[in-house]
């Protein structure tokens, strides 16, 4: 049985990845959206990607 501080700190750790996981689900959406409405086409999103990769390919994410 987990005492009442070790649960808080479980809590804690899991919600962090909460905010980051909510962004990608924002853009995911952004993208939709705009691939339905004819805006833009998903291979462009993924052909940004791979050129903002190899212009940066030494790029690391932030912590």
């Amino acid at each position: 049985m987990l005492s009442i501080s070790s649960d808080r700190t479980r809590w804690r750790s899991a919600s962090s990845k909460e905010p980051t996981i909510s962004s990608l689900w924002e853009q995911a959406v952004r993208v939709e959206l705009l691939e339905r409405k004819g805006i833009l086409a998903r291979q462009d999103v993924l052909g940004m990607f791979e050129t903002l990769r190899r212009r940066e390919p030494t790029a690391s994410l932030p912590r």
